[in-house]
Protein backbone atom coordinates (compact mmCIF):
# COMPACT_ATOMS: atom_id res chain seq x y z
CA UNK A 1 0.00 0.00 0.00
CA UNK A 2 1.49 3.47 -1.10
CA UNK A 3 0.82 6.26 1.38
CA UNK A 4 1.54 9.97 1.04
CA UNK A 5 1.18 12.50 3.97
CA UNK A 6 0.52 15.69 2.32
CA UNK A 7 1.76 18.52 4.67
CA UNK A 8 3.42 16.43 7.08
CA UNK A 9 4.89 18.72 9.38
CA UNK A 10 6.94 16.99 11.96
CA UNK A 11 3.62 13.78 12.65
CA UNK A 12 4.40 11.79 8.97
CA UNK A 13 2.58 8.91 9.22
CA UNK A 14 4.36 5.69 9.72
CA UNK A 15 5.57 3.90 6.48
CA UNK A 16 4.32 7.27 3.81
CA UNK A 17 5.62 9.71 2.06
CA UNK A 18 5.39 12.89 3.35
CA UNK A 19 5.62 16.24 1.56
CA UNK A 20 5.99 19.13 3.13
CA UNK A 21 7.17 22.90 2.45
CA UNK A 22 8.95 23.38 5.59
CA UNK A 23 12.72 21.65 5.61
CA UNK A 24 12.07 21.42 9.60
CA UNK A 25 9.69 19.09 8.81
CA UNK A 26 9.53 15.10 8.56
CA UNK A 27 9.23 15.64 4.77
CA UNK A 28 10.87 12.95 2.46
CA UNK A 29 10.27 15.90 -0.14
CA UNK A 30 10.24 19.54 0.09
CA UNK A 31 7.30 21.33 -1.58
CA UNK A 32 5.05 23.68 -2.22
CA UNK A 33 1.28 22.25 -2.44
CA UNK A 34 0.75 25.57 -3.75
CA UNK A 35 2.50 24.44 -6.88
CA UNK A 36 0.59 21.87 -8.79
CA UNK A 37 1.31 19.90 -10.67
CA UNK A 38 2.44 17.77 -7.94
CA UNK A 39 5.37 15.84 -8.73
CA UNK A 40 3.73 11.99 -8.71
CA UNK A 41 2.54 10.04 -11.46
CA UNK A 42 -0.74 9.69 -12.32
CA UNK A 43 -2.43 6.55 -10.03
CA UNK A 44 0.12 6.23 -7.64
CA UNK A 45 -1.39 5.95 -4.14
CA UNK A 46 -3.51 4.04 -2.41
CA UNK A 47 -3.88 6.56 0.69
CA UNK A 48 -3.64 10.21 0.37
CA UNK A 49 -3.88 11.89 4.20
CA UNK A 50 -3.55 15.86 5.14
CA UNK A 51 -3.98 16.93 8.21
CA UNK A 52 -4.80 20.65 8.73
CA UNK A 53 -3.20 21.21 5.73
CA UNK A 54 -6.30 21.75 3.16
CA UNK A 55 -7.29 25.16 4.39
CA UNK A 56 -3.82 26.40 4.03
CA UNK A 57 -3.68 26.24 0.24
CA UNK A 58 -4.39 29.06 -2.30
CA UNK A 59 -6.52 26.59 -4.62
CA UNK A 60 -8.63 24.21 -3.19
CA UNK A 61 -10.18 22.94 -5.83
CA UNK A 62 -6.70 22.90 -8.11
CA UNK A 63 -5.32 20.16 -5.06
CA UNK A 64 -8.30 18.43 -4.91
CA UNK A 65 -7.62 17.74 -8.65
CA UNK A 66 -4.35 16.81 -7.91
CA UNK A 67 -5.00 14.16 -5.27
CA UNK A 68 -8.05 12.62 -7.61
CA UNK A 69 -5.14 12.58 -10.36
CA UNK A 70 -2.23 10.76 -8.13
CA UNK A 71 -4.64 8.32 -6.21
CA UNK A 72 -5.75 5.25 -7.57
CA UNK A 73 -9.02 4.77 -8.44
CA UNK A 74 -11.13 3.58 -4.92
CA UNK A 75 -8.03 4.98 -2.70
CA UNK A 76 -8.81 6.58 0.50
CA UNK A 77 -8.22 10.50 1.05
CA UNK A 78 -8.54 11.27 4.76
CA UNK A 79 -8.51 15.57 5.56
CA UNK A 80 -8.69 16.88 8.58
CA UNK A 81 -9.09 20.58 9.36
CA UNK A 82 -10.97 23.03 11.81
CA UNK A 83 -14.36 23.12 11.62
CA UNK A 84 -15.53 26.79 9.88
CA UNK A 85 -17.13 28.04 13.24
CA UNK A 86 -14.29 27.31 15.51
CA UNK A 87 -11.84 30.14 16.94
CA UNK A 88 -9.27 27.58 15.48
CA UNK A 89 -10.22 28.25 11.61
CA UNK A 90 -10.22 32.39 12.21
CA UNK A 91 -7.60 33.26 14.20
CA UNK A 92 -5.03 31.85 12.11
CA UNK A 93 -3.53 34.03 9.39
CA UNK A 94 -2.48 31.69 6.98
CA UNK A 95 -6.18 30.03 6.51
CA UNK A 96 -7.28 30.57 3.62
CA UNK A 97 -10.30 28.74 3.32
CA UNK A 98 -12.61 27.50 5.88
CA UNK A 99 -14.19 23.83 5.94
CA UNK A 100 -17.66 22.60 6.42
CA UNK A 101 -19.58 18.93 6.15
CA UNK A 102 -21.02 20.50 2.35
CA UNK A 103 -17.27 21.11 1.34
CA UNK A 104 -16.63 18.43 -0.46
CA UNK A 105 -20.59 17.91 -1.98
CA UNK A 106 -18.81 19.70 -5.09
CA UNK A 107 -16.79 17.21 -6.02
CA UNK A 108 -19.46 13.87 -5.40
CA UNK A 109 -20.35 12.05 -8.37
CA UNK A 110 -24.52 12.77 -8.53
CA UNK A 111 -23.90 16.99 -7.08
CA UNK A 112 -25.75 19.40 -8.51
CA UNK A 113 -22.54 21.64 -7.85
CA UNK A 114 -19.59 19.45 -9.73
CA UNK A 115 -19.18 21.33 -12.65
CA UNK A 116 -16.32 22.93 -11.65
CA UNK A 117 -14.29 20.28 -11.57
CA UNK A 118 -14.25 16.43 -13.21
CA UNK A 119 -12.19 15.18 -9.76
CA UNK A 120 -15.01 12.79 -8.06
CA UNK A 121 -14.76 11.60 -4.31
CA UNK A 122 -17.54 9.95 -2.64
CA UNK A 123 -17.72 10.45 0.85
CA UNK A 124 -17.24 7.63 3.36
CA UNK A 125 -17.36 8.90 6.78
CA UNK A 126 -17.44 12.20 7.86
CA UNK A 127 -17.05 12.80 11.74
CA UNK A 128 -16.96 15.67 14.11
CA UNK A 129 -14.66 17.17 16.42
CA UNK A 130 -15.64 18.64 19.72
CA UNK A 131 -14.82 20.38 21.93
CA UNK A 132 -16.45 22.64 24.92
CA UNK A 133 -16.54 20.10 27.50
CA UNK A 134 -19.52 19.00 29.36
CA UNK A 135 -21.60 22.28 28.98
CA UNK A 136 -21.41 21.31 25.08
CA UNK A 137 -22.20 17.27 26.09
CA UNK A 138 -25.41 18.96 28.44
CA UNK A 139 -26.41 20.72 25.41
CA UNK A 140 -26.07 18.24 22.69
CA UNK A 141 -28.29 15.58 25.43
CA UNK A 142 -30.79 18.54 25.77
CA UNK A 143 -31.06 20.04 21.97
CA UNK A 144 -29.48 17.86 19.93
CA UNK A 145 -26.01 17.28 17.88
CA UNK A 146 -27.20 19.39 14.61
CA UNK A 147 -28.52 22.26 16.19
CA UNK A 148 -25.63 22.63 18.95
CA UNK A 149 -22.87 22.36 15.72
CA UNK A 150 -24.72 25.07 13.17
CA UNK A 151 -25.25 27.67 16.37
CA UNK A 152 -22.95 27.45 19.00
CA UNK A 153 -19.05 29.20 18.09
CA UNK A 154 -16.34 26.40 19.08
CA UNK A 155 -18.60 23.18 19.44
CA UNK A 156 -17.29 21.64 17.29
CA UNK A 157 -13.58 22.56 16.73
CA UNK A 158 -12.26 20.09 13.88
CA UNK A 159 -13.82 17.88 11.32
CA UNK A 160 -12.38 14.61 9.52
CA UNK A 161 -13.58 13.39 6.07
CA UNK A 162 -12.61 9.86 4.92
CA UNK A 163 -13.34 10.51 0.76
CA UNK A 164 -12.78 7.81 -1.77
CA UNK A 165 -11.79 8.36 -5.21
CA UNK A 166 -13.97 7.47 -8.20
CA UNK A 167 -12.46 6.92 -11.06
Amino acid sequence: MRVLDLGCGKKKLKGALGVDISKDSDADIIADLNHIPLPFKDNSFDLIHLDNVLEHLDNLIGVMEEIWRIAKPGARVVIKAPWYMSKGAFQDPTHRHFITDKTFDYFLPNSEYNFYTKARFRIRKLKYIWGGGLKIKILRIILGDRLVRESIMNAVVGIEFELEVVK
